[in-house]
């Protein structure tokens, strides 16, 4: 097995499916975080790059006001996807910024389709979802794939 590290930065919608579940749906051009750190602390931005989009498609089942679980697929082009499913308990509250709300979730990957077909591994989801719906959902993964 290989390791694939990557991120990503899904823009997009979140919407009510039913009373306690939220549809989620966004894509991610090809590109890269990158971290400065300087006498004035820290900064980040995406820089998008060549290639390809990706789709994430998620759904949030939601047990109270700000725990729920999660499931979904990212689906990479031609034919190539990961499925995956929360591990534990994601967590969706208020953030300093009062037309936001921030959550966290990690992610548990279980298969997928094409060359992801056996992918195993985790990702890390933090995102933010405004008063409107809009969704910024910034990932880590780490998959692990057949050679």
């Amino acid at each position: 097995m290989r390791a694939i590290a990557f991120s990503m930065e899904f823009r997009g919608q979140s919407t009510p499916f039913t009373p306690g579940v939220l549809s989620a749906r966004g894509t991610a051009p090809s590109g890269a975080f990158v971290t400065r750190i300087d006498h004035e602390g820290v900064h980040g931005t995406f820089e998008p790059r060549e290639g390809a989009e990706a789709l994430l498609e998620r759904r949030l089942t939601f047990l109270n006001e700000t725990t729920f679980e999660d499931a979904g697929t990212i689906s990479f082009g031609d034919g190539n996807a990961v499925r995956f499913h929360s591990v534990g308990l994601g967590q969706l509250g208020p953030s300093p910024e009062p037309s936001v709300r921030q959550g966290t979730v990690a992610w548990v990957v279980d298969g997928g389709a094409g060359v992801l077909e056996h992918a195993a591994g985790r990702i890390v989801s933090n995102f933010l979802v405004s008063d409107l719906g809009e969704l910024t959902d910034r990932q880590l993964g780490v998959l692990f794939v057949e050679p």
